[in-house]
C-alpha cells in the first residue's frame, strides 16, 4: 500500500521521463535525499566507493506520510 501512494505522490513522469537525459553509456545513479544521517551516509558512501567520471546522479526525496487514524 505504501509503494502505490508514494508512486501516486511522484512527480509524474519521474524517473522514466528524466532517465532520458543521461546518455547512452551513462550510469545512472539515483540517491535518496531526506535530510536524515543516513541519506548523507549514503551520499558519501557513494562518493567515495562508487563514483565514476561520467555517472548522471539523481537526488529523490519523497515526502514522508502520517497514518495516524488508520487501523
Amino acid at each position: 500500500m505504501v509503494s502505490s501512494i508514494v508512486s501516486s505522490h511522484c512527480v509524474s513522469g519521474f524517473p522514466k521521463e528524466s532517465l532520458k537525459m543521461a546518455k547512452e553509456g551513462q550510469r545512472r545513479i539515483l540517491i535518496a535525499i531526506d535530510g536524515s544521517e543516513s541519506a548523507e551516509y549514503a551520499f558519501d558512501w557513494y562518493i567515495h566507493n562508487m563514483k565514476q567520471p561520467n555517472d548522471y546522479v539523481y537526488g529523490i526525496t519523497v515526502p514522508e506520510y502520517s497514518f495516524a487514524g488508520i487501523t
